[in-house]
C-alpha cells in the first residue's frame, strides 16, 4: 500500500510523461525537430506555470502535501526532458519561494501581484504557448479526470482537445 505522498510522485511522473508527449505531438505536429532548434525553427515560447506557490499552496492532501508542490515536481521533471529533446523552457516558478512587491502585505494582495508577474512574463515572449499545472480538488466525488482550459481561438482550442 501507498503513502499519499507517494501516490502523488506517481502520478506526478505519469502526468510528466503524458505532457511531454502531448506537447511534442501538437506542437512538432509529427515533424523530427532538431535538437536545439525549436525556438528558432518553430517561433514558439513554451512556458511552464507549476500553478500556485509561495503563499498560496492552493488545494491540499489529506496528509498535508500542498498543490503547489505536486505541481512544481510535474513542471521541473517536464523541463527536464523536454531539455533532453532540446526544447527550450521558460518557468513561471523553479521553487516554492515567490519573491512579493512590498507593498503586497496580505494573502490577496500576494496572489495577485504573483499572478500580474506571470502574466507580464507571458506577454514578454513571442509566440508564447502557456501550460498552467494544477490539481483540481473538488468535496463531491462527480467530477473526475483532467480538467483542459485554452483561449477562444481555433489553435488553442486544437492543442486543448490534444492535451485532453
Amino acid at each position: 500500500m501507498y503513502s499519499v505522498r507517494k501516490k502523488f510522485r506517481y502520478s506526478a511522473e505519469i502526468a510528466a510523461f503524458a505532457l511531454i508527449f502531448v506537447i511534442i505531438l501538437s506542437l512538432f505536429n509529427g515533424d523530427a525537430v532538431p535538437a536545439g532548434s525549436f525556438g528558432e525553427d518553430y517561433g514558439i515560447n513554451l512556458i511552464l506555470d507549476p500553478g500556485h506557490g509561495g503563499e498560496d499552496g492552493g488545494a491540499t492532501s489529506p496528509s498535508g502535501l500542498r498543490e503547489s508542490e505536486v505541481n512544481l515536481d510535474i513542471a521541473l521533471r517536464t523541463q527536464l526532458i523536454l531539455a533532453m529533446f532540446g526544447v527550450p523552457v521558460t518557468m513561471t516558478r523553479e521553487t516554492e519561494a515567490i519573491e512579493y512587491p512590498a507593498e503586497a502585505t496580505t494573502i490577496r494582495a500576494k496572489k495577485v501581484a504573483d499572478q500580474r508577474a506571470r502574466l507580464e512574463l507571458v506577454k514578454s515572449l513571442d509566440n508564447a504557448v502557456l501550460i498552467s499545472i494544477h490539481q483540481n480538488y473538488y468535496g463531491d466525488k462527480k467530477p473526475c479526470g483532467a480538467e483542459t482550459l485554452y483561449a477562444p481561438t481555433e489553435v488553442s482550442k486544437e492543442f486543448a482537445l490534444n492535451m485532453q
